[in-house]
């Protein structure tokens, strides 16, 4: 049996459904619900700071996929945040080494290589300057993954960009886009459109954590999980627009205005982008994936286009259920 922490969460269902394929069990453990959830799939409803459910979760469990953790823009207070990703994974270490579970593996992020990581960007890359407080909570975490290999956990973590999908939720800016989108409004659009941008496709990443759960060649490691390629943010937004048959035109912004209107928005009520998320929108994301090909035999089979297909479609059919649940995240 394997345990999801955090698994009614949109790519917590999808690496489920992926597992319940393969015919493995699967248990999750979450502190709400979702209808995304596979049936076949036992749900425990806890928070992970409980350490006597956390326990009781963990019993019996074959592995962890270990993705419970506060979002970048969630707007939790901070030392919430921080009892939740690093106390709460502390917990969740403890009773994996307790009952001697085989393998822990993390979702992690490119986040831990800063706004303006090299590109392309490999897991060697510098992570002394993290993005924000999310991606430092995810640096802490992998240094205690390693603690907690030194006492005979095996874990490894998979880092990734943004995964598009179904019932993604926690960014509110793209909701924001999509809903231009789909509206036939204009959409602002980084610089002249020609900055390059990594993400990952949920399938693709379902797959990846399989991979990582049996590998040999994974514990001790981290794995950037991303497309084979990045797509320029123009191709991305009009891959978008031809899923919706949206009419929308394309608004160039520079790096400059783009910055006040995020400024004026925070300062307004309306939006709660940190200023560091506008540098990493003008910077070009180009994140390797040569090790996890290498190492784990990743063969990722969507393109950065296909990604944000299926975001604004998926985004489309769950509306409601989105924003509502970033609403209240």
């Amino acid at each position: 049996m394997i345990l999801i922490t955090g698994g009614s969460g949109y790519l917590g269902c999808h690496i489920a459904g992926a597992l319940l394929g393969k015919g493995r069990a699967v248990r999750i453990l979450d502190v709400q619900t979702s209808p995304f959830i596979p049936p076949k799939a036992h749900f425990i409803k806890a928070d992970m700071r409980d350490a006597e459910a956390v326990d009781k979760a963990v019993k019996g469990a074959e592995a962890v996929i270990h993705l419970a953790f506060i979002q970048s823009l969630s707007r939790r207070p901070l030392r919430e945040k921080w009892e939740v990703n690093v106390g709460g994974t502390e917990i969740v270490l403890k009773a994996a080494l307790n009952h001697k579970v085989r393998r822990l593996v993390n979702a992690s992020t490119i986040e831990l290589y800063g706004a303006q990581p090299p590109a392309p960007c490999t897991e060697e890359a510098p992570r002394d300057h993290p993005v924000g407080w999310y991606g430092r909570h995810k640096l802490h975490v992998e240094r205690l993954l390693l603690k907690y290999l030194q006492k005979g956990l095996e874990s490894t973590s998979l880092r990734m960009p943004g995964v598009c999908g179904p019932g993604s939720y926690n960014h509110g800016p793209m909701l924001d886009i999509m809903d231009r989108i789909i509206a036939h409004k204009p959409v602002p659009m980084a610089g002249n459109g020609n900055i390059p941008a990594s993400l990952a496709h949920y399938r693709d990443v379902a797959d990846a954590f399989l991979l990582a759960l049996d590998s040999p060649n994974a514990p001790g490691e981290a794995f950037n999980i991303a497309t084979r390629a990045p797509a320029a943010h123009k191709s991305l937004l009009l891959a978008m627009k031809r899923a919706v048959r949206s009419r929308s035109p394309l608004i160039p912004a520079s790096r400059g205005l783009t910055r006040i209107a995020v400024t004026a928005a925070v300062f307004a009520g309306l939006s709660n982008v940190p200023d560091h998320q506008v540098d990493y929108a003008f910077h070009p994301m180009h994140i390797s994936i040569e090790k996890a090909a290498r190492l784990l035999g990743y063969d990722p089979s969507h393109s950065a286009e296909d990604c944000a297909r299926d975001q604004i479609l998926g985004y489309a059919e769950h509306r409601d259920f989105v924003r509502e649940r970033n609403r209240t995240y």
